[in-house]
């Protein structure tokens, strides 16, 4: 799996024009000051607790260590989520809050 192959998954979806309907506004004409190059990054697995490998796709505040959610895509699930940059228990270390059979699906849960 490579970024380009994580980008044409998200591609192929927004070509469909599927409703982007969530609470922190990011829409269609907006979407592209957040999608990023998509990038590995560890975060802890909740079921399991351990750290996982997930590829971060969207960024909501990519100027803040902290603050805004991520999109993710799990190679492990074949599936996009939500997650956080930081957790209590790990420093430095992200969560993933939950998993989602599509991008949209993800960005429409935020």
């Amino acid at each position: 799996m490579n970024e380009e192959i994580i980008k044409n998954f998200i591609i192929k979806e927004l070509v469909q024009k599927p409703d982007i309907n969530n609470w922190h506004s990011i829409n269609y004409g907006n979407i592209d000051k957040y999608l990023i190059t998509p990038v590995k990054r560890k975060l802890v697995d909740p079921v399991t607790n351990t750290i996982e490998d997930y590829w971060v796709v969207l960024d909501e505040d990519a100027a803040s260590e902290s603050n805004g959610y991520l999109i993710i895509y799990s190679e492990n699930e074949q599936s996009f989520g939500i997650a956080t940059k930081k957790n209590t228990q790990f420093s430095n270390v992200g969560t993933c809050v939950s998993l989602y059979d599509t991008f949209i699906d993800a960005l429409n849960a935020m």
